[in-house]
């Protein structure tokens, strides 16, 4: 079946309805090689790796057009920041006195030290995905991560 309104899409879409169940539509040829790999897994299994593979697509696309809009407009990249939330966590007073000093707020150590200490690693969740499902993600976002974090 050919799905015409997703023909020129770049996104997993899964439809259910009374013919077809788990229906995939993808026109994203690095997908399509992550997917070959999926036909040995159960139809969860694979709807779910899909689901994943949808939403690193989705994150990609989004972040995407912000790096389109940064490279186009000095501008929008002159009136921007971008910290990785890693390391923001990994070196918060270094990263939020920058982020002070971009936005023109006071850098006096108080407000720095208390903004900082603030800052943590989350710690309510566990990240529950396997190696297969990180790898699948680093595939889609890879590109896109890469022109905004130099």
């Amino acid at each position: 079946m050919k799905n015409s309104a997703a023909s020129d899409a770049n996104i997993f879409h899964v439809s259910q309805s009374k013919d077809v169940f788990g229906r995939l539509v993808l026109n994203n040829p690095r997908s399509w090689r992550q997917i070959s790999k999926l036909e040995t897994k159960t139809l969860a299994a694979r709807l779910a790796d899909i689901e994943i593979g949808g939403w690193a697509i989705y994150w990609s696309q989004i972040y995407g057009y912000l790096a389109d809009v940064l490279e186009k407009s000095p501008a929008v990249r002159a009136a921007s920041i971008l910290i990785p939330f890693e390391d923001l966590c990994t070196e918060p007073k270094l990263n939020v006195q920058n982020l002070f000093g971009h936005c023109g707020f006071p850098t006096k150590d108080h407000n720095i030290n208390a903004a900082a200490g603030q800052v943590r690693n989350p710690t309510d969740y566990a990240n529950s995905l396997a190696d297969d499902e990180i790898a699948l993600i680093n595939l889609e976002t890879f590109d896109t991560a890469k022109r905004l974090c130099h």
